[in-house]
C-alpha cells in the first residue's frame, strides 16, 4: 500500500512539474513575442471552455448554442464543461482502485464526447488505448460490433452531409447535425459498454475467487 501511494504521488508530481515547466517556457516565448500572458492562455486553454467559435464540427455545441437564448449561455457552458467531471466520479469510485488506467481512458473519452471542437484525431487518441483492456472488456459481443458500426457510419456520413449542406446547398443544418448526434451517441455507447463490461468482469472475477473457499467450508462441515 505504501509503495502504491508513493507511485501515485510520484506520478502526480511528475505531471505537475511538466505542466509548470511547459507553461513557463510558453510564457517566456510569448513574452519575447510581446504577447500578453492572458491572451495566449485564453487562445490555447480558455477557448475550450468559452466556445466562442460556433463553426459546425463533429460536436453538438455549435448547433445547441446557436439555437439557445444568450441569457442561458453561461449556465449551459458551465453544465457542459463540468459534465465529464461529474460522470467520471462514480467510475473512479467504483473502479479507480483496481483499474486506474481504465479510469483515465474513460475520462479522456468523456472529455472528447463533451468537447466543443472534437475531431477524428481526438477519437483516435482514446481508441488507441482500447487494446490495453482487451481482457477486461471480454464479453462485449454484438454490442461491440454495433458500436464499431456506429463509428464507421458516422465517420462516412459526416463529410457527405457537410458537402450536401455547405457546398451543394441541397440540405440544411439538421442533416449534418444528425450525424454529429450519431457520433456523440456512438461514443456514449462505447463509454457505457466499456464501464459495464469492466465492472461485470471484475465482479465475476471476485466471485470466482471466493468460490473455492466456500466449497472447502462446505466439505469441512
Amino acid at each position: 500500500e505504501d509503495a502504491k501511494n508513493a507511485a501515485v504521488a510520484h506520478l502526480c508530481a511528475w505531471i505537475v512539474g511538466w505542466i509548470v515547466a511547459l507553461v513557463g517556457v510558453s510564457q517566456a516565448v510569448m513574452s519575447n513575442a510581446k504577447v500578453a500572458s492572458m491572451d495566449w492562455i485564453r487562445a490555447t486553454y480558455g477557448f475550450r471552455f468559452v466556445a466562442e467559435d460556433l463553426s459546425p464540427n463533429l460536436g453538438c455545441f455549435w448547433y445547441f448554442f446557436t439555437e439557445m437564448f444568450d441569457n442561458f449561455r453561461v449556465f449551459f457552458l458551465f453544465a457542459f464543461d463540468y459534465f465529464p467531471v461529474v460522470l467520471c466520479v462514480p467510475v473512479v469510485v467504483r473502479l479507480g482502485a483496481d483499474e486506474p488506467a481504465f479510469c483515465v481512458f474513460i475520462a479522456r473519452l468523456l472529455c472528447v464526447v463533451f468537447s466543443p471542437y472534437p475531431t477524428l484525431g481526438d477519437a483516435a487518441g482514446y481508441l488507441a488505448l482500447l487494446p490495453l483492456f482487451r481482457a477486461a472488456l471480454a464479453g462485449a459481443g454484438g454490442s461491440g460490433y454495433l458500436v464499431c458500426a456506429g463509428y464507421v457510419a458516422s465517420a462516412l456520413l459526416s463529410p457527405i452531409m457537410w458537402r450536401l449542406w455547405i457546398v451543394d446547398r441541397v440540405a440544411n443544418a439538421n442533416f449534418f447535425f444528425a450525424t454529429t448526434l450519431a457520433w456523440m451517441a456512438t461514443q456514449s455507447a462505447l463509454c457505457v459498454l466499456c464501464v459495464d463490461r469492466v465492472a461485470a468482469n471484475k465482479k465475476k472475477g471476485r466471485t470466482s475467487e471466493r468460490l473455492p473457499g466456500r466449497e472447502q467450508k462446505v466439505v469441512a462441515t
